[in-house]
């Protein structure tokens, strides 16, 4: 199956070609091969958080994703142990995760008007998600990945052919801030991530920045975050040193934001926020919930008098998973689970024990979108916290 599309997808004239409306025509052109594995993504609906509306500005494409028993060698042939079409994106992963969570998703992006992009667009109505701010562009090509899934080595391998439909700032609709509590960006789409952005600080709406590598545009979008997330390799490639924590604290110096955190794959995470970050009477009540990181401050304590302490530092370990099936999108999950301790006020140790394990419900699934958590299905305190939490609020009011 994923062999077979994959070839289709070589010569990528059908993409293009075929109008989006020849899907009502013949149903079995669009994904057929692949019913299966999306159509069993969406098992229920989530009821909507009237109050926590999230909107996020980045890429959205397709992920075909093929589990191998060893990476393949150069000319060599070998079967699939599984396969499976996905969603795919930094953005749209994360918002997929907050929608299943409960949260209002809305998704600013651009695809091709071609019937991949219509795809795309009908998972995202699926998941419940507002698609009304999704452009299409003619003639133009979706983006679309090819990730290989190596069991033996526990690794995944991505091969990405973006798209061409880049959303301008001309074509942002302002309109998708209304009643937004947070704006998410992954760096794509930058003159747009940027108006949208702006508009946001102007608002007083909080701006979490996903961070992968270098992008145009990704300087004026860290000094608009009120909160990093990057992975392993930016903030040592960014200042080109080799010691992590003082490119984390060079991030807080260089910018305004409250908090960076850098995931570190199995090695879990570490957050650096600054002292005032996490004032005690604007958490939520967790004190009777475990915790699994360990907080201290930064520079470490030495007994230097004079090294006083300028950021709180917490590293936090991965939540313990029996057996990994897939690692794709698991860090846009952990942002997922990061953006809702933000909304619920979780105090930054139960913030990141939250995130650390959204992201393990989705290890134990192929691709990106299949293992993401529905809130029901995680523990008890949290959705029980969550509703006294906004009971009180609603009576307060």
């Amino acid at each position: 199956m994923f062999l077979h599309y994959n070839v289709s997808l070589r010569n990528h004239f059908w993409l293009q070609k075929l109008p989006a409306h020849s899907y009502f025509r013949d149903k079995r052109v669009m994904f057929s091969i692949c019913s299966a594995s999306i159509q069993a993504q969406r098992e229920k609906l989530v009821p909507l958080s009237k109050d926590k509306k999230v909107v996020g500005v980045g890429m959205a494409g397709l992920d075909f994703i093929a589990k191998v028993s060893a990476f393949p060698e150069p000319d060599q042939k070998l079967r699939t142990l599984d396969s499976s079409i996905q969603g795919g994106g930094n953005a749209a992963n994360t918002l997929t995760c907050l929608r299943r969570l409960g949260i209002n998703a809305v998704l600013v992006t651009k695809i091709g008007n071609d019937i991949a992009g219509q795809s795309i667009l009908e998972e995202f109505e699926r998941e419940d998600m507002d698609t009304r701010f999704i452009k299409r562009q003619e003639a133009t090509q979706s983006a679309f990945t090819y990730v290989i899934v190596d069991t033996s080595s526990l690794t995944r391998t991505c091969i990405h052919t973006p798209s061409k439909a880049e959303l301008t700032s001309e074509e942002v609709d302002l309109e998708c801030l209304n009643g937004a509590y947070l704006v998410h960006l992954d760096g794509r789409h930058p003159s747009a991530a940027l108006k949208i952005a702006q508009h946001a600080k102007d608002r007083g709406i909080p701006i979490v920045l996903d961070v992968e590598r270098r992008r145009e545009g990704l300087e004026s979008l860290l000094y608009l975050a009120d909160y990093i997330i990057t992975n392993a390799e930016f903030p040592l490639e960014y200042f080109g040193q080799l010691n992590r924590l003082n490119c984390l604290e060079k991030l807080l110096d260089s910018y305004a934001a409250q908090f960076v955190i850098s995931t570190l794959g199995k090695e879990g995470c570490v957050m650096m926020s600054r002292l005032d970050s996490d004032k005690e009477e604007k958490t939520a009540n967790l004190s009777h919930i475990p915790i699994m990181a360990v907080k201290t401050t930064f520079p470490l304590p030495t007994p230097c008098r004079e090294c006083a302490p300028k950021y709180r530092l917490i590293d936090c370990p991965c939540w313990p998973v029996e057996h990994v099936v897939d690692t794709t999108g698991a860090g846009d999950a952990f942002i997922g689970g990061i953006i809702y301790a933000i909304l619920h006020r979780f105090d930054q140790e139960h913030m990141l024990y939250f995130a650390s394990r959204v992201a393990a419900e989705k290890l134990a699934a192929l691709g990106a979108r299949k293992g993401l958590a529905y809130i029901d299905n995680l523990e008890p305190w949290i959705t029980t916290n969550i509703k006294e939490r906004n009971d009180n609020n609603i009576a307060d009011s």
